[in-house]
């Protein structure tokens, strides 16, 4: 059960910082990317939903998501930690859902940065997933 914490964690970590670049960058202009479609994405009126950038709403679930595999590695009880990150996980796959339709059919572009915050929402949930049915 540790190693799916950690491997939730890890996951988590790398999706906080790519989501924290596109925050950053998004909001200045600048995103380096080796196409514009980086640019044109995250700069679309797209990239916030309630008036909230969809990149610090990404930073924002992958943070929790962190924070509960780190203090489910800790936890005697971990199945609380279990249910929050397959809840959370579960309405970033949504999000996740409807951010690929809009790139897909929308904008007609492909962000590569987005693309791999996608990935590794959609692979936490497969953990999530996973060891919510084996346990």
């Amino acid at each position: 059960m540790k190693k799916y914490f950690l491997s939730v964690f890890v996951l988590s970590f790398v999706g906080f910082i790519i989501s924290s670049y596109l925050a950053f960058t998004s909001s200045h202009d600048i995103v380096a990317c080796a196409t514009s479609a980086c640019e044109l994405v995250t700069n679309s009126h797209y990239a916030s939903l309630f008036g909230v950038p969809v990149a610090w709403i990404g930073a924002a679930g992958f943070a929790l998501l962190a924070a509960f595999a780190g203090l489910g590695m800790l936890a005697q009880d971990k199945k609380f930690f279990l249910r929050m990150i397959f809840t959370l996980a579960t309405g970033g796959l949504a999000l996740v859902a409807y951010l690929v339709y809009v790139e897909l059919f929308r904008l007609n572009q492909i962000c590569a940065y987005c693309t791999a915050t996608h990935i590794i929402g959609a692979l936490i949930w497969i953990l999530a997933l996973v060891a919510v049915i084996k346990k």
